[in-house]
């Protein structure tokens, strides 16, 4: 095979030799560069069920089809095209396929498409861990986590939950998609709130008008403790008690500070 670069007159000559000599022939041929090219194929789902009227497409010039009762199809291109033929069905999430300087008909164009999944993602959190708990991906397939902190992880749906630790409190938008045999689903994104345990109540928000003893721990109940020394402020609530001592939080109970 031989490919020209330009259509137009060619003098082809065949030379043939052996022992005893050699001899040629030339005849003249005419090359034409076609107007388009064909690209013909089939369309079926993760099943390898055939999808019967699913749309075929092609960009940057190129025409638009539906394939038959057998998920073929065939869609023209203009001669050395590049761009991208897509196909999609109601129901399917898209595929596409991409081509570069198209000079020949292709005639094994394959597409997968597979089902949309209506999914989304529950979370729970304690300090700056979190679970995530995904709802409705298809069992076939993986789940690419995108946690809005720059860390990404894909991982088999049958694991279930997924954990992840965050550095620092802060909201994080953390996207889901839903990843069959490489094809990657449209996100769902939800904003996750991660943070750390409160700390007990402020110094500042103590009431000064209660002077009791530091031994004073009444259970059940909220008592407030204002005392010059050692304590600056102490607040306590039930069997636990927070106090504020040289500006770092403790934890007091009835056997001792800690």
């Amino acid at each position: 095979m031989h490919t020209y670069a330009t259509s137009g007159s060619y003098n082809v000559t065949l030379t043939v030799s052996n022992q005893y000599g050699s001899d040629n022939i030339t005849k003249t041929i005419y090359v034409s560069t076609p107007n388009s090219i064909t690209i013909s194929g089939t369309v079926e789902d993760n099943n390898w069920n055939p999808i019967p009227y699913a749309t075929v497409s092609a960009d940057n010039g190129g025409g638009q089809t539906t394939t038959d009762n057998n998920g073929d199809f065939s869609i023209e291109v203009p001669y050395n095209w590049s761009g991208t033929v897509t196909a999609s069905a109601p129901g399917y999430q898209s595929a596409q396929i991409s081509y570069d300087n198209l000079i020949e008909d292709v005639t094994n164009a394959y597409f997968m498409l597979h089902p949309m999944t209506d999914f989304n993602f529950t979370w729970t959190s304690s300090g700056l861990n979190a679970q995530f708990t995904p709802h409705g991906i298809n069992p076939n397939c993986d789940c690419f986590w995108d946690f809005g902190d720059g860390d990404t992880e894909l991982v088999a749906t049958s694991i279930g939950n997924t954990l992840h630790s965050y550095l620092i409190e802060n909201t994080y938008y953390v996207c889901l998609q839903q990843v069959c045999d490489g094809v990657y689903s449209e996100p769902y994104c939800d904003n996750v709130y991660i943070s750390t345990p409160p700390l007990p109540p402020s110094a500042e928000n103590c009431p000064v008008d209660f002077y009791l003893p530091c031994n004073i721990i009444e259970k059940g109940t909220t008592i407030y403790l204002y005392d010059i020394s050692p304590f600056k402020c102490s607040c306590f609530k039930g069997e636990d008690t927070y106090f504020k001592l040289f500006k770092q939080w403790m934890f007091i109970d009835n056997n001792g500070i800690y």
